[in-house]
């Protein structure tokens, strides 16, 4: 049944092309937003979007930036949420259902501090719940939106990258595997730059 609304959502993506960039930015977003991201097959989506450039149906630049304006957006609306209202919904459904996963969210953000936020973006279920308690915890703004865009630059690219390997032919994988291989350096090098300022921030505080 999920290899079915896999296949239908790469055949969609195809004839659609020009919605690409919207329903990745949206798949990002939902995947980062608080529990609603346990829900979301971002994973498959994201290697599905990368298979198509690959293939040469969509762009990797237009691709790669609204995953990573999704990703930013998602974390942002959920730091958001659990700044105002983490007492309100800790107390409603689907939080109140995941006391545990509350738990080890929190142990993890205690642990780490404002890093947590990018190691999260790229652990499981801990994803959907890191920026949110971040929030909880009155972590600095500040600190947060640096931590989150780092995590975004980072995560798109690394969820793209293998279904553009996947999806390149024989006879484009030499110049598409140069130009992801471009992209993923300049990537590493804005998130180690970003990366360090943020080791600032922190020594600031």
């Amino acid at each position: 049944m999920l290899s079915e609304y896999y296949q239908l959502f790469i055949s969609w993506i195809e004839l659609h092309s020009s919605w690409a960039e919207l329903i990745v930015f949206l798949i990002a977003l939902a995947e980062s937003l608080v529990i609603v991201g346990l829900l979301i097959p971002g994973v498959a989506m994201m290697f599905a979007a990368g298979a198509l450039i690959g293939t040469g149906t969509l762009s990797f630049s237009p691709i790669c930036l609204a995953a990573i304006l999704g990703a930013i957006a998602g974390d942002g609306i959920s730091f958001w949420l659990g700044r105002h209202y983490h007492v309100q919904l800790l107390a409603i459904w689907p939080l109140s259902g995941h006391p545990k996963l509350v738990e080890s969210g929190t142990h993890f953000f205690h642990r780490h501090g404002a890093i947590s936020v990018m190691l999260g973006r790229f652990f499981g279920p801990i994803r959907a719940i890191i920026p949110f308690i971040a929030g909880m915890l009155d972590m600095s703004a500040k600190q947060f939106v640096t931590v989150n865009v780092v995590s975004a630059l980072l995560w798109a690219p690394a969820y793209l990258i293998p279904g553009v390997l996947f999806g390149s032919s024989l006879e484009e994988a030499t110049e598409m595997t140069q130009k992801v291989v471009l992209a993923l350096i300049v990537s590493i090098i804005v998130g180690w730059t970003l990366f360090r300022f943020v080791q600032f921030l922190r020594r600031q505080n």
